[in-house]
């Protein structure tokens, strides 16, 4: 699993990549800084929240193509990374992925290759 979005870093605008680390349980947050100010940037596009907008793809290495969502992502406008595709995270975060509930005495173990937890039923393990 993976997901792209914007995210405000100490007042500069971002953009966010989260991964499923398939080693661990753990999804990796990444965050790419751009030379914009998120209140400016806000208020240019007269928006109160970046879960407003959506990543549409990233169209080269550091130059992303976004929209906003209310307006069912009509016109589509493009942002650009601080030092482009070399740019560095300034925020790097690692979220653990708890496991599900599941009744007492039932074996779990997080599946790697697929990057979710299983619980193990008679025969078989199974996606929780």
């Amino acid at each position: 699993m993976s997901e792209t979005k914007l995210s405000d870093i100490d007042g500069i605008l971002c953009v966010q990549y989260r991964s499923t680390d398939y080693r661990e349980p753990f999804i990796d947050v990444s965050n790419f800084p751009t030379d914009i100010h998120t209140n400016d940037f806000m208020r240019n596009f007269n928006i109160t929240s970046l879960d407003q907008l959506e990543i549409v793809y990233q169209l080269s290495h550091g130059i992303y193509e976004f929209c906003i969502k209310d307006n069912l992502c009509g016109p589509k406008w493009k942002i650009q990374l601080r030092d482009g595709g070399s740019t560095k995270s300034i925020k790097f975060e690692k979220i653990p992925i708890e496991c599900p509930k599941v009744r007492k005495g039932i074996e779990t173990r997080y599946n790697g290759d697929k990057g979710y937890w299983e619980k193990q039923l008679k025969y078989k393990w199974v996606h929780i």
